[in-house]
């Protein structure tokens, strides 16, 4: 080695065989690279690291990042020599110090930064810059899992890169109300600031993975390590650069004291800001002088390196928080301190939520500070947190509530300087800096802290807001404002831009990231920026790396060959246009070259230009078009994918999925529930295609008939869904007596001496029928007559048979006219699966059910469905209901929400696994939601049920076939009817509760599913036989507790989460279910027993404290979701080891203890609460089109 550095040697030892591209870091652009120029497995790839791969378990918790800054074991620890601007002070500049790199331990916030930025590149002569150049690259790393904004061409985000891109998983209460203050001070939301045109405040996106960090460090690290043709050498100390003449021809390293050399075709530094340019300077490449005063031989004299050094400088503003009434922890100050904490490793030690598993700061924000500027100049970011500022990086919280809004500009002029001090290359180089030299700097900063404390006095923050502790109320005008930058301002650990890109005198690289006057040599890591992008630095980073992969494959292919990297763009298209006349000449030829002329379904030409038909194409660039397909809008609200074709070059290229993707785009812009599709046994490749895609197979539709040579998919696409207003009506007489236990106990069992929650609670009861507003499919003014004809069968079968005779409730007493008149409506279904569907029920209705019947029934896709019985849901058969029969459609966007649940409930049995060694969950039926709910018994023999004609809510004895309908909309009315208002009045989880059943979204919907999963936990030798024989009434309602407990841990902890619900929501859905059955009486059905026995449970465990209400106002039940949430684990657990083990002594201890039927001592000031009010439930019933329904008054 000589003295500068760079060896002299060619010879090399270290990893054998010749090596392509050699590495200089493995950090997140070093790792990102070696991945993408490995795919080609004829090409070596090594990497060195001075880290090492760390195993803590620190570095996957999204908040571990707060115990890994400053530990040396993780981070180089650099720090700025004294600024004079900053009164002096020498700042932390952490930088990872492990495979992984400073991604590994940073923030995990993903901002791409602006248009505006990358443009401003290429106008500085950074050709292949712009922000339409690197964008192919931002979408190729990443793998958005929100929503996507813009379709077609204007698609911004990625899918299925190497770094998962999310929302935080809870959504934290002051994020909320942070949001909402922005939105109060005049500054928008938006809804993707990655767009390229961040403008507005926003939850933090980050590279997180369901709470758990993603970087390259995890899943991109394993696939490196399983290719054979790339090595990662770790601990290996990068010492200089071998240099012949002006070529590059390798590296050497140290590694506990040995020298190594490593040879290879080209070169590429990715070592860092500080570590890049440190490593060229080892190596005699910089200013002359520079190197001359750290005792190094200058080789190539670049004087831009090491210059240009840029970070974002923040003002950190730190508030109090006071907390509301009732609520025991809000900020992570709090809860990560004591009991608290300890619940919060549970939480996400089970889960992988809660404080652990969110970035410290929730939201980001993009303003400007004058109005004048023409684009956001300025980055905010609030967290629910607050920490001293000292100059370690650590962040070690507040012991009392706090939260913090840091605020910087995003594109300072101020600048520095990185530089050896030595050769020896084990010391560290000098970081200079003057951060507050830049007039406009200053400006932007304090700008920023006045707009920041605009946001926090608005009335959102009112119930919260507490004193102003850093900078104080004592800084108000500029000049004290500036004396706290001076003492107190800090870093945000983004540096970049000391190997500056471009083509001037101090430009270190060109736009080919190739070292000035070098060959053989590259940079590619953020250090070589020109100017700072607007935002956090990780994302454009591993951008800089992909789009380096691009350039030195493309300079492979050839020294003069430009760079032929360019993105897909789907758009419309003109089938007249020459080169899409000939692909789609290209597909009738492939498609009558493949199957017979009669399997051959192609879509006329003329017909892509009418109206209801999107035709696009797939270009890359400008180039000719590589593939084409069609969406046809059906009348029925489904979509069909046509002249789906690629070409043959342009296949295995990504053309198909771009196409597929975009298609589905346009389907749910035009709100279509279901795309389908024909093709063909010959394509097996577009099969697996499709199904990758989440196709599934059917059967034919439209006017398809079976073919050998056809095949029919189709995909449900998810919908938000939507919600019909309802209104409670309560009856003017106060049913005190239905919390009369005793009395309501006997009155049933003298009911023909069965036990039954299915009789009349009072005389007179009568039933509210509501209709809920969506109309069935119109099948002709002759459906009218048949109808009409089936209800009046029903009527006059319930007033001669089972009116008298309630034991024989589940059969037909002359079931002949009532089958045949169903089979008569089925002729005028549209679909043959319909037709099939009803014809099947018309013969069980005649027949009987067989295990035969439901099998067919459960294989059937049905959209429209005939509904016909006598609909009296809960408060019994004898005394109430209507006779009805119509059409109702099929729910596909509910269908689709919990057939996703349903794919989970795997996670479900693992979860209860976690939760208690001997849980199972046995086999479920589907379930299949549509436009109301309703009770009715396919094949159930169950004495509580009519024989109606649609499955209904619950699972049938010996038989795994049946399907299980809910109607969605009906439960959810009665929640946000019922259940809400009384939760609004009665319960305080620390939180707002919605203001209407909205805000649940679909937690009623998978609520109900989750419930009847709950029936299917079982324990391995266990049983309820004994504990019926016992006290039947006290095991059914211990059944439905087991059910209830059950589904709140598979909602809150694995469904809720899927659907984009935080655990806390479903919490708060669950306890107004609770209320509400309560509120029903006591004594009258198992079910709210249940529900009285649940709430009993928390409040003895001290998971919910019932505070007792005052002159006219309520009780209060208060409590923190989390620890409620433990509780009904802890009743999970319990109900494992009595009910589900057989153990009846115990089990019925448990009954007397908590049930109501123990003096209810738990809940006496809610009982108490509850007797003083009216009576309420609602009844829905949905008539054929035109139909007249009113609201009919339900009290006794």
């Amino acid at each position: 080695m000589t003295r500068d550095g760079s060896s002299i040697a060619p010879e090399t030892e270290g990893p054998a065989g010749s090596v392509d591209v050699l590495v200089v870091g493995g950090g997140a652009a070093g790792l990102l690279l070696a991945l993408r120029l490995s795919e080609d497995a004829d090409r070596r790839v090594v990497v060195l690291e001075a880290g090492r791969r760390r195993r803590s378990p620190l570095l996957s918790i999204p908040a571990g990042e707060t115990l890994l800054l400053g530990n040396p074991d993780y981070d180089w620890r650099f720090a700025t020599e004294p600024d004079a601007t900053l009164d002096g002070r020498s700042l932390s500049i952490p930088r990872g110090r492990l495979v992984g790199g400073s991604a590994a331990i940073n923030g995990m916030i993903f901002v791409r930064g602006q248009r505006d930025d990358f443009d401003r590149w290429a106008a500085m002569g950074c050709e292949g810059w712009s922000w339409e150049d690197v964008l192919p690259y931002f979408r190729a790393l990443e793998d958005w899992q929100g929503a996507a904004y813009g379709d077609g061409a204007q698609a911004t985000r990625g899918a299925g890169g190497p770094i998962r891109v999310e929302l935080p998983r809870d959504r934290e209460p002051l994020a909320g109300v942070f949001l909402e203050a922005a939105r109060q001070a005049g500054y928008p939301l938006d809804p993707d600031y990655n767009s390229g045109t961040p403008d507005g405040f926003a939850l933090s996106q980050v590279s997180a993975r369901a709470g758990r960090r993603s970087s390259v460090a995890g899943e991109t690290l394993r696939r490196l390590r399983a290719r054979e043709n790339v090595e990662i050498v770790e601990e290996a100390t990068a010492t200089g650069l071998v240099l012949r003449g002006r070529r590059c021809l390798g590296v050497s390293w140290r590694r506990d004291g040995a020298e190594t050399t490593t040879l290879a075709r080209e070169t590429v530094l990715a070592a860092g800001t500080i570590g890049s340019p440190h490593l060229l300077q080892l190596s005699g490449i910089g200013e002359p002088e520079a190197l001359a005063r750290a005792g190094i031989v200058c080789r190539h004299a670049l004087s831009g390196v090491g210059a240009g050094f840029r970070d974002h400088l923040a003002a950190r503003l730190r508030w109090r928080v006071r907390l509301p009434v009732g609520v025991r922890a809000l900020t992570f100050n709090e809860r990560t301190r004591g009991i608290s904490f300890l619940r919060e490793i549970a939480r996400y030690m089970l889960v992988r939520r809660g404080v652990l598993a969110s970035p410290i700061a929730t939201c980001v924000g993009f303003a400007r500070s004058d109005p004048r500027e023409p684009v956001p100049d300025l980055q905010f970011h609030f967290a629910p947190a607050s920490y001293p500022v000292s100059a370690a990086p650590t962040r070690r919280l507040d012991p009392l509530p706090g939260m913090t809004i840091g605020v910087y500009p995003m594109r300072p002029e101020a600048e520095g300087r990185v530089h050896a001090v030595s050769s020896d290359p084990l010391a560290p180089p000098a970081i200079e800096t003057a951060f507050l030299a830049p007039e406009a700097d200053r400006r932007r900063l304090i700008a920023g802290m006045r707009i920041a404390r605009r946001i926090v006095a608005q009335p959102a923050f009112d119930p919260v807001r507490g004193e102003e502790l850093v900078p104080g109320s004592a800084h108000e005008d500029d000049a004290a404002l500036l004396d706290h930058l001076r003492a107190g301002a800090d870093t945000s650990y983004h540096p970049v831009g000391t190997c500056r890109m471009g083509t001037g005198a101090d430009a270190v690289v060109d736009p080919e990231l190739r070292v000035h006057g070098l060959e053989g040599l590259r940079v590619a890591d953020a250090s070589i920026m020109p100017t700072h992008v607007s935002g956090n630095t990780q994302a454009a980073a591993m951008m800089i790396a992909e789009k380096a992969a691009a350039l030195l494959r493309a300079g492979e292919r050839g020294a003069g060959e430009r760079e032929t990297v360019q993105e897909l763009r789907v758009c419309p298209g003109d089938p007249r246009a020459r080169d899409v006349a000939a692909l789609l000449s290209a597909s009738e030829e492939h498609a009558h070259a493949l199957y017979p002329a009669d399997g051959v379904h192609l879509l006329d030409r003329a017909e892509l230009t009418r109206s209801g038909v999107a035709f696009l194409v797939v270009r890359r660039g400008a180039g000719k078009a590589l593939g084409c397909a069609a969406l046809v809008e059906e009348d029925d609200g489904h979509g069909e994918i046509k002249r789906m074709f690629v070409a043959p070059s342009a296949r295995r290229t990504g053309v198909a999925r771009a196409l597929l993707a975009a298609l589905e785009s346009e389907a749910r812009r035009r709100e279509l529930h279901v795309l389908r599709l024909e093709t063909g046994p010959a394509q097996p490749e577009a099969l697996a295609l499709y199904r990758a895609a989440g196709f599934r197979d059917r059967g034919p539709f439209g006017s398809y008939r079976a073919h050998p040579a056809s095949l029919f998919l189709e995909k449900r696409l998810a919908h938000p869904d939507t919600t019909h207003p309802l209104v409670p009506h309560h009856g003017a007489r106060i049913m005190s007596d239905r919390f009369d236990h005793d009395a309501n106990l006997a009155r049933a069992g003298s009911w023909r001496a069965h036990r039954s929650p299915f009789w009349p609670p009072a005389e007179g009861y009568r039933l509210a029928c509501l209709d809920i507003g969506a109309a069935g499919p119109d099948l002709g003014g002759e459906a009218a007559a048949l109808f009409e004809r089936l209800r009046a069968l029903i009527e006059a079968e319930w007033q001669a048979e089972k009116a008298a005779r309630p034991d024989t409730r589940a059969a037909f007493h002359a079931p002949g006219p009532i089958a045949d008149t169903l089979a008569a409506l089925a002729d005028l279904l549209p679909r043959e699966e319909d037709r099939l569907a009803a014809r099947l029920r018309a013969a069980a209705i005649r027949d009987g059910y067989t295990d035969e019947t439901l099998e067919k029934l459960a294989a059937i896709d049905e959209e429209v469905t005939l509904v016909a019985g006598r609909i009296s849901t809960w408060y019994g058969k004898e005394t109430g209901g209507l006779a009805t029969a119509f059409a109702c459609r099929r729910d596909a966007g509910l269908l689709a929400t919990v057939e996703a649940a349903c794919d989970r409930l795997g996670d479900v049995a693992a979860r209860l696994r976690d939760l208690h060694a001997h849980l199972r969950l046995g086999a479920l039926p589907a379930f299949v939601p549509a436009d109301l709910f309703f009770m009715a018994g396919e094949g159930n023999r169950h004495p509580k049920h009519v024989a109606y004609f649609l499955p209904e809510d619950e699972g049938v004895k010996h038989s795994p076939f049946k399907k299980t309908c809910y109607f969605a909309n009906t439960h959810r009315g009665l929640v946000g009817a019922l259940g809400l208002p009384l939760a609004r009045e009665i319960l305080d989880l620390g939180r707002p509760l919605p203001v209407d059943v909205a805000g649940f979204g679909v937690l009623p919907v998978l609520g109900v599913h989750a419930h009847e999963a709950g029936h299917f936990v079982h324990r391995e030798g266990g049983g309820f036989k004994a504990l019926n024989a016992a006290d039947r009434w006290a095991s059914v309602t211990l059944q439905e507790v087991a059910a209830d407990t059950f589904a709140l841990v598979a909602l809150a902890d694995v469904l809720a989460p899927a659907a984009g619900h935080p655990a806390e929501e479903a919490v708060a859905y669950h306890l107004a279910e609770c209320l509400r059955y309560v509120d029903r009486g006591l004594g009258l059905f198992p079910d709210g027993d249940g529900m009285y026995l649940q709430l009993s449970y928390l409040v003895s465990l001290g998971a919910l404290e019932l505070v007792p209400g005052g002159e006219g106002t309520p009780p209060r039940l208060c409590g923190d979701p989390e620890v409620v949430l433990a509780g009904f684990r802890s009743l999970a657990r319990v109900l494992a080891d009595t009910l589900l083990a057989g153990d009846v002594e115990r089990s019925l201890a448990l009954y007397r203890d908590f049930g109501p039927a123990g003096q209810a001592r738990h809940l006496a000031p809610l009982v108490a609460h509850l007797s003083t009010r009216p009576g309420a439930s609602l009844e829905y019933l949905q008539e054929p089109a035109g139909a007249v329904s009113s609201a009919v008054v339900l009290a006794s």
